[in-house]
């Protein structure tokens, strides 16, 4: 079993479209149960400056939805 630690890097949460700032548990407890406001998240992230993110696994699919909603995106792909 693993146990979630504090953040150390800005999170943004996909139920709200805020930025978690604590142990996260409520919010992942949130999104399992909840549905997610996914390019609501996407468009805040882009609105905020958010110029690099990245997609891990073995498609890009993710990163050609977020380049639909901004050419100038930078999504960096990283293969499982």
């Amino acid at each position: 079993m693993h146990t979630l630690q504090p953040l150390h890097k800005p999170t943004s949460c996909m139920v709200h479209c805020r930025r978690a700032t604590s142990i996260i548990t409520p919010v992942v407890l949130l999104q399992v149960t909840s549905p997610v406001l996914w390019e609501n998240t996407i468009q805040t992230l882009l609105a905020k400056g958010v110029t690099k993110s990245y997609e891990i696994g073995p498609n890009k699919v993710i990163a050609g939805i977020i380049k639909r909603m901004d050419k100038a995106a930078n999504i960096v792909n990283i293969s499982a």
